[in-house]
């Protein structure tokens, strides 16, 4: 499992995701067994979709209604060589779409892809080569899927960028809110 602040991302990210679990229907938190699938994806015994993210001090869920889910979380750092990244690993389209534009859309792009590989379980790899798109906020525009119409949202959290993929049905509402340490309670993201 790594580290102690790793085993308390985790502990931290099954908490929340059987809060909002609790939230959806009224069972007890601990009512919900949380499992990995054999490719590591975490699974909701007898409950609807779920999926887990964690990057430094954040840890994010999310939970659908049906299909196939996956969530991801980015912190931007714009010091980082990501146009040797996109060169790498994303589609020579999208590299050169990226020379393009502002730093931090290489982490657009990034958390999308994250999001769309938990959603397909196809983990990262198979996540930035089996979707390809372009993001010009709020726009997203799918060049290329290994998944039908996949429904994509995309968030700014201060310094992060969160993503919301769905596989196998509509996306629908998304509500993100993120906690506010000097409010003491949830606030209202906004959409990228």
């Amino acid at each position: 499992i790594g580290s102690p602040g790793r085993r308390r991302q985790l502990q931290s990210a099954r908490s929340l995701v059987r809060s909002m679990l609790s939230r959806c229907d009224g069972k007890a938190p601990a009512d919900y067994r949380i499992t990995r699938s054999e490719e590591g994806k975490p699974v909701c015994e007898s409950g609807p979709p779920i999926s887990i993210t964690h990057t430094v001090d954040y840890v994010a869920c999310c939970v659908a209604d049906s299909g196939d889910v996956g969530i991801d979380l980015e912190v931007i750092d714009l010091g980082r060589h990501s146009h040797k990244v996109a060169r790498r690993f994303y589609s020579a389209r999208e590299a050169d779409w990226l020379d393009t534009q502002p730093p931090d859309r290489f982490f657009m792009l990034w958390v999308l892809k994250e999001a769309y590989g938990k959603a397909m379980g196809s983990g990262v790899i198979g996540a930035l080569q089996g979707l390809q798109c372009v993001v010009e906020p709020p726009r997203i525009e799918v060049l290329e899927s290994g998944a039908a119409g996949p429904g994509l949202c995309l968030f700014r959290l201060d310094d992060s960028y969160l993503a919301v993929a769905a596989i196998g049905s509509a996306l629908g509402e998304v509500d993100v809110k993120r906690w506010d340490a000097d409010r003491g309670d949830f606030v209202v993201a906004e959409r990228a």
